[in-house]
């Protein structure tokens, strides 16, 4: 098959999605189950919107299956209930003027996220025509029949080497590859792995070498500034001089960082002035005054029942501000005779540290009147000048001034840290420093352990340690050791001779000469910043994004590729270590076949700096955004995929099986809600970064960008990941991650009331890893919807009382462990009906307060009652059975096979209860009851 990557310009309709999804089943001969009339007395069922001119029969509602996140665990669950969903009958085409189609084809819409993407993008694949048959005149009928009668194969085999497509067992080889796929990050073993393990190496090898190119040119400009002092600043040079005798006569062997006096000079010049000049911040008495009174008469004569007290302070603060106040006044004179008085004191001679304090005192006095007359000049200027508006300008002044000292310190502390180390070790202080080597080494060691107890639930100290406070610890401490080590080799190269000696501040000469090597060093490393800043590509090919990807295309895609199994394939098509021709595909191709269901792919936005969406910004951390046919849905927008350009590799459109691969980067810098600046520190440091940037979203005004970011995008966006700070759609590159770092069960886009799919019914696996069954995937989806579509969601009552359904379905907490630490009872409970409920902000689209908008059947992995003695086994022998950690992504032959197992047999409990009688007619009483058209 084709591997272009060329999509559509065609923006995405929900309009013509849902004129898709009706052709497909009018195509197909599909109806939907016949509602009952008695409709739950709980529930209002929703009056037809007033948009349109007359009800849709039942048959026009569309119906989705969500695939949640969860990695290679939900991926090999959802094979299961995928399954038994394809060898469930129809409940409505059972009849004899009913083509007999499974249960699995009434379903619309595929929405996925993460692992559950995996297996959809499997499942969306069979439908590419010719591509599982090699066949390529064949009808989409045709291509639809294979992939439904694909999933059948029950069990799956194994690939041999003689394995081959067979048009009679359609999804044998299929099958079977996605088995030999357990461990898909290395399916071959050894070789596979150390294939991972040499790109990731090199990976974090140039991480490293763009990471230097910024400190260097820091860290070379300060060299070049402290050199450039000591040659043309006497007292600069003495205070060099004195630093360097103390830590070589001192026990603590501190070589302290002259650096730290800039920290006090923007204290001196800037902090303080600030924080002075706002307590001058006040509104003359006569002008307001006057001003109070004209609008007291106009209020007057407008209104004359208008209270005066409306608007007393509001008026002060709301006048423009004036150059002079007596404030303003009385602080210069008190600046002034406090330099006056450190003129007296440095005069008698006598206390010289008082006469510094005074004078300090005085001057940021002084000057604090210089910052209130520039800040009235910028308030003033302002369309909404006023005093209010000068004490915000003040205070962002403060606060980067505050952030200038700790960006200033923080360079300041590494310089201490590489003078300090390369002083002890030009003393011979080198057992010092093997000694903190192992305590460092011994510390990261413990927290290895404690973080496995922590996994393994045996407690340890990260039990009480909150995670983002150890990580931002272990990341800060490990880009110290980067930052001094770096400033330890431009020190032995900035030196005279490389070596630490305090004779070297009394030859001029010398001193001289370090000022050129470190102008010198400046400029070659500034060369070396703009040539990596060019590259902005560089962004992506250093991650293991494209690695996983990769990964998931050959293991998902790969195997619906008839190019793998046809008869004249050689053996080396059918090695799961390497990919081949033909297992990528264009999104554009998985979209192409009418009768297919539409597969949404769901993403997040990474967006943790926002300047008007504060909850975004400081809670969400991110937004979704869904891959759909010809294009992308972004929160409330519709875009084009576009063609993409040749500016960089962040630019170009991506696979399907790359989106797939965005859509399960659950570890990165990035993590939506979870973005956190010490997570993405450690994570940064160690490389490990799954998310990708990119470039897909149409230019507009506020994506404007500053010269220093066009000139340098490599360096300032890998600076923004590793802080955790994203921007969002206010960048011209994006970062995507993990869909589930929005919404975890893939069903947030269906339920969207302002785009009218008219979804009604969705089954969902919920995958999400959850031992204790605190459900929290569906309490965040039940917040999210809550908030921004205006439904409500709540625990249908009908299906957990009914006396045939409340053998298999159940409310949340039947599934919780309890207060003793121990689960249920095992029984054959295994699903939760839930309905969306319209409310009174949601009137306005149609969905009338209190009215049936959706219904959901949550799947739940769990253990039933009666499994097979091989599930038994494994439970015996991995108690977190079936809700081991998603950070397992390498599964064994019992582990593959016990989860999808564990599916099929959960599959057909819901849908069938394993053949108890009166259950499917029930069941789909129950679900069509009240479901609106």
């Amino acid at each position: 098959m084709s591997t272009d990557r060329t999509p559509t310009d065609h923006t995405p309709n929900a309009h013509e999605e849902v004129s898709r999804a009706r052709a497909r089943r009018a195509a197909l001969g599909l109806v939907r189950p016949e509602s009952s009339s008695d409709a739950p007395p709980d529930v209002q069922v929703q009056a037809p919107s007033s948009s349109t001119s007359s009800p849709a029969p039942a048959s026009q509602a569309q119906w989705a299956l969500s695939l949640s996140g969860g990695g290679i665990r939900s991926a090999t669950f959802c094979l299961g209930l995928l399954q038994a969903l394809a060898k469930t009958e129809d409940p409505a085409g059972t009849k004899p003027d009913r083509p007999r189609w499974p249960l699995l084809a009434q379903f619309d819409f595929l929405s996925t996220v993460s692992g559950g993407g995996y297996i959809g993008g499997f499942f969306s694949s069979l439908f590419v025509r010719g591509r599982l048959s090699g066949t390529h005149h064949e009808t989409a009928l045709e291509t639809t029949q294979r992939a439904y009668e694909a999933l059948k194969e029950e069990p799956p085999a194994r690939i041999h080497r003689s394995s081959h497509y067979e048009p009679r067992h359609p999804g044998r080889t299929a099958l079977a590859w996605l088995r030999d796929n357990g461990r898909y990050m290395a399916p071959s073993g050894t070789g596979d792995l150390f294939y991972g393990i040499t790109i990731a190496v090199r990976n974090w090898f140039a991480t490293q070498y763009v990471v230097a190119s910024m400190l260097l040119v820091l860290l070379a400009s300060l060299q070049a500034i402290r050199w450039a002092l000591a040659t043309y600043c006497l007292p600069f040079n003495d205070l060099e001089a004195q630093l360097l005798n103390q830590a070589q006569g001192s026990d603590t062997l501190i070589w302290w960082s002259p650096t730290w006096v800039l920290c006090g000079v923007v204290l001196l010049l800037a902090g303080m002035p600030l924080g002075i000049a706002y307590w001058f911040s006040h509104p003359t008495p006569g002008r307001t005054s006057a001003m109070r009174f004209v609008k007291q008469l106009n209020v007057m004569s407008s209104r004359a029942h208008a209270s005066t007290t409306d608007t007393g302070l509001h008026d002060h603060l709301a006048s423009p501000p004036q150059y002079w106040s007596w404030a303003s006044a009385l602080g210069l004179l008190l600046g002034l005779v406090l330099l006056g008085l450190a003129a007296v004191v440095l005069h008698l001679g006598d206390r010289p540290p008082l006469a510094a304090v005074l004078g300090g005192l005085g001057v940021s006095t002084v000057l604090s009147i210089v910052w209130y007359m520039v800040s009235t000049r910028r308030a003033r200027h302002s369309p909404q000048g006023s005093i209010s508006l000068q004490r915000v300008l003040l205070t962002r002044w403060l606060s980067t001034s505050l952030m200038v000292i700790l960006a200033v310190g923080a360079l300041a502390s590494v310089e201490t840290v590489a003078q300090t180390a390369w002083l002890w070790l030009s003393y011979k202080h080198a057992a010092l420093v093997s000694a903190l080597t192992a305590a460092l080494v011994w510390l990261l060691k413990a927290g290895a352990q404690q973080l496995g107890d922590e996994q393994q639930g045996k407690g340890g100290l990260l039990k009480k340690l909150p995670m983002p406070v150890l990580a931002g610890a272990v990341g800060g401490l490990l880009w110290l050791t980067v930052a001094a080590s770096l400033d330890i080799a431009l020190l032995k190269v900035t030196w005279p001779n490389g070596q630490v000696n305090p004779n070297v501040f009394w030859n001029a000469a010398l001193v001289h000469r370090s000022m050129v090597y470190a102008l010198g060093a400046l400029g070659l490393f500034a060369l070396m910043a703009v040539v990596v800043g060019r590259f902005p590509g560089f962004l992506n090919l250093s991650t293991l994004q494209s690695l996983y990807s990769a990964r998931i295309t050959r293991a998902y895609l790969g195997a619906t590729n008839h190019a793998r199994f046809a008869l004249e394939a050689g053996r080396e098509a059918r090695d799961v270590a390497e990919p081949i021709k033909g297992d990528s595909l264009s999104t554009d191709e998985v979209h192409r076949n009418p009768l297919a269901p539409i597969h949404y792919v769901n993403v997040c936005v990474n967006q943790s700096v926002s300047p008007g969406e504060q909850l975004v910004q400081r809670d969400r951390k991110g937004k979704p955004l869904v891959v759909a046919p010809g294009g992308i849905y972004m929160d409330q927008e519709a875009y084009p995929l576009g063609n993409g350009s040749d500016e960089s590799e962040l630019a170009f459109p991506l696979s399907f099986g790359e989106w797939l691969g965005v859509s399960g980067a659950a570890f990165s810098t990035g993590l939506g809600r979870g973005t956190d600046l010490g997570v993405s520190l450690a994570l940064g440091f160690a490389n490990v970064r799954l998310g990708r940037w990119w470039k897909g979203l149409p230019p507009t005004p506020a994506m404007q960008e500053g010269w220093f970011r066009k000139a340098f995008p490599t360096q300032t966006y890998l600076l923004d990941e590793l802080r955790g700070l994203f921007y969002g759609d206010h960048r011209p590159y994006q970062y995507l991650s993990d869909g589930g770092h929005f919404e975890n069960m893939a069903i947030y886009e269906l339920l969207r009331t302002d785009r009218p799919r008219q979804v009604r019914l969705i089954v969902v696996a919920d995958c999400g890893c959850d031992p204790d069954y605190q459900f929290e995937d569906l309490a965040n989806l039940t917040r999210l919807v809550r908030i921004d579509h205006g439904l409500e969601m709540r625990v249908h009552k009908r299906a957990h009382g009914e006396a045939l359904l409340n053998q298999v379905f159940a409310r949340p907490e039947d599934f919780k462990r309890g207060a003793v630490g121990k689960l249920p009872e095992r029984s054959g409970r295994c699903a939760i009906m839930l309905d969306v409920l319209g409310t009174e902000r949601s009137a306005d689209r149609g969905v009338a307060p209190g009215a049936l908008f959706a219904r959901i059947i949550l799947v739940k992995p769990t253990l039933l009652a009666h499994v097979g003695v091989d599930i038994e086994q494994y439970h015996d022998t991995h108690e977190r059975f079936p809700q081991e950690t998603t950070m397992d992504q390498f599964f064994d032959e019992a582990q593959w096979e016990s989860y999808r197992q564990l599916g099929l047999r959960i599959g057909q409990r819901v849908f069938t209860a394993d053949g108890m009688p009166g259950y499917p007619e029930k069941l789909w009483q129950v679900v069509m009851d009240g479901l609106p058209a």
